[in-house]
């Protein structure tokens, strides 16, 4: 297929796509552990917990769903170019759609049960799961009904399935209808992306953009920060605007590939910049200004992201161009092992309730078995399976860790 062959030629970015979901897993393992969290997590604060994770959670959170966005909209535009309107239609059926509705059915009622095990005192409280699960106790003293649950967390961490399923229905509208416009009008969206690319002050300009989105967000505070989360069904038109916009940039970049060696060639002054403003945003969460204080979290918030996102992208270009077996291994692991780390993320912080272990090695433990559980499954579950076809787009061959394990002793031999 001729998108898997511009895939390889592309593989630091589409390895950098592989590692922002395994990040999730980071992300998710250090939330139980964080001196500020978020998410459902917040039900649940273990008694060890540590500022550093929460500036893990905190720096990973801001750049991590940017950036993911960026790559999906630079490959919807490579499967567009290579397949067509309707190759991408067709393969983001099989690769979106199919999995959300499959993943949703299984992963749902299993994250509610594994919430609910960490939330109600982990093994002690089983008989108390049970019992509040049965009498619905557990929602009711939430404020919630059953649907209202499935309306609010129904996506769970597959949310960002949802929105793209919505991003490649608007970007499909959305090229239909700059394909009627007059050449010059043409031209002139290719001068301007390349003008905001090329010069240090397109920057500005894309963080205005995400700033204006961001305004109507929640204001930040110690643990909702960067762009609002959503697991809901009907989100705030706020949040996919805000990452769709990220996603077409990403689609842009893909028509103006040359583009690429910009960010291969200032990828440390992104992220330089991008780690000087993100510890500014911190510090005005943490000592927030009396005046406008919103408004000026959100105007280093934007940048920000925006740094970061292209230095990471910079970096990954110049450093991930030249893949090890084992890096591509994990590539193409890690959609399986995103959409199943979520119920282990929140099931064995159950079973470490009362453990009198440091903050840190708790967190190491967490991602750990995670990223083990799941690489196992992929390995003999999913990998040379009908279900590694729907997930990576073709049938792959077994990995033979052992093999190559043996050759490489014998090289060092």
């Amino acid at each position: 297929m001729p998108s898997v062959l511009f895939k390889e030629r592309y593989f630091a970015l589409d390895g950098l796509r592989a590692v922002m979901m395994l990040l999730g897993v980071v992300l998710h393992s250090a939330l139980p552990y964080a001196t500020w969290t978020f998410s459902v997590y917040s039900a649940y604060h273990d008694s060890a917990h540590t500022t550093l994770l929460s500036g893990v959670a905190f720096l990973i959170h801001l750049f991590r769903m940017p950036v993911f966005f960026v790559m999906a909209g630079f490959f919807g535009g490579l499967t567009w170019h290579a397949h067509g309107a309707r190759g991408l239609v067709r393969n983001r059926l099989k690769r979106v759609l199919l999995p959300l509705g499959v993943s949703w059915v299984a992963l749902f009622p299993l994250t509610v049960l594994c919430a609910a095990f960490t939330m109600l005192g982990g093994p002690s409280g089983v008989t108390r799961v049970v019992q509040q699960l049965h009498s619905g106790a557990l929602l009711a003293q939430n404020n919630l009904t059953l649907p209202q649950l499935v309306m609010q967390l129904g996506l769970i961490h597959l949310w960002f399935l949802y929105f793209l399923l919505l991003f490649y229905g608007a970007i499909t509208l959305l090229v239909i209808g700059v394909r009627r416009l007059p050449q010059k009008s043409k031209n002139w969206i290719d001068t301007a992306f390349q003008w905001v690319v090329a010069q240090p002050a397109g920057v500005l300009l894309l963080a205005a953009v995400t700033l204006a989105t961001m305004l109507v967000m929640r204001p930040a505070y110690k643990d909702v920060t960067g762009i609002e989360g959503t697991n809901a069904f009907l989100p705030p038109l706020a949040i996919p605007l805000t990452y769709f916009v990220f996603f077409v940039f990403g689609w842009l970049l893909f028509r103006h590939k040359h583009l690429l060696t910009r960010f291969r060639n200032h990828a440390w002054s992104y992220t330089g910049f991008g780690l000087i403003t993100a510890g500014l945003y911190a510090f005005l969460i943490v000592y927030p200004v009396s005046v406008s204080a919103h408004l000026v979290q959100v105007a280093v918030a934007a940048p920000a992201i925006w740094l970061l996102s292209l230095g990471v992208i910079g970096l990954a270009i110049r450093y991930l161009s030249q893949p090890t077996e084992l890096f591509r291994y994990l590539s193409e692991a890690s959609y399986w092992v995103y959409l199943v780390h979520l119920p282990l993320t929140l099931l064995l912080p159950g079973l470490l309730i009362g453990v009198p272990l440091p903050a840190l090695l708790k967190f190491i433990l967490i991602c750990a078995s995670t990223t083990v559980f799941s690489l196992l499954t992929y390995q003999y579950w999913v990998r040379t399976t009908r279900l590694g076809v729907l997930l990576n787009g073709r049938r792959l061959a077994p990995y033979a860790f052992l093999g190559r394990f043996k050759k490489m002793n014998k090289r060092q031999l």
